[in-house]
């Protein structure tokens, strides 16, 4: 059997997490001092992968008390557990190019500056699944900006400032469904027009 791979990022992605209580929403479970949301449709996400063959792990710059407390949370309700989960310590610091575009549509070199990447290779070496059956999913592009064919956006997830029932789960579970029925590799699929197709 073909493996593939989807690995999630956690904050703003799968959960969301408040220092306070938010009134229109029931936090789901806490961690120290943080009420923890999770997202609609995480659950039915994770059981729909599962289903159609996927595996999945966690990939979140957190630290790793706290990834492994919402993984351990999030992964309750299931039989199955994730391949693995990478926390912060485990994210590299590359220093790259940030750009800045005016308003006549001129682009230009503003600063180099750091950013924390989720590189793909080690997840390759840890896992022996082939890069090209990988995708990392995750709300800032920055963070998988080595691995752009392979990375799929998903709208951020923030119920204090957008309260209202959130679709990108379901969505992102149709979109990863018809991809395994079509195709071997996960790299060929034009993720970035999926994104603004449905944004």
């Amino acid at each position: 059997m073909t493996r593939k791979l989807i690995v999630f990022d956690l904050d703003e992605t799968l959960v969301y997490a408040s220092l306070k209580w938010l009134p229109n929403r029931k936090h789901d479970f806490r961690f120290k001092e943080y009420y923890i949301y999770k997202r609609d449709g995480v659950d039915y996400l994770l059981h729909i992968l599962h289903a159609t063959g996927y595996e999945t792990g966690i990939f979140s710059a957190a630290q790793r008390e706290y990834v492994l407390k919402i993984t351990t949370e999030l992964y309750k309700p299931h039989k199955f557990r994730p391949l693995f989960v990478l926390s912060g310590e485990d994210c590299e610091s590359k220093r790259m190019h940030a750009w800045t575009e005016d308003k006549t549509g001129i682009i230009s070199l503003r600063t180099m500056t750091y950013h924390t990447i989720k590189p793909l290779q080690k997840i390759h070496r840890l896992t022996k699944i082939p890069l090209c059956r990988i995708l990392i999913v995750d709300d800032l592009p920055l963070n998988s900006a080595q691995n752009a064919d392979q990375y799929v956006q998903i709208a951020t997830f923030d119920p204090e400032q957008n309260p209202t029932p959130d679709p990108w789960l379901y969505k992102l579970a149709e979109y990863l469904t018809e991809i395994i029925s079509q195709q071997t590799t996960l790299c060929e699929s034009s993720h970035q027009s999926w994104f603004k197709q449905v944004t």
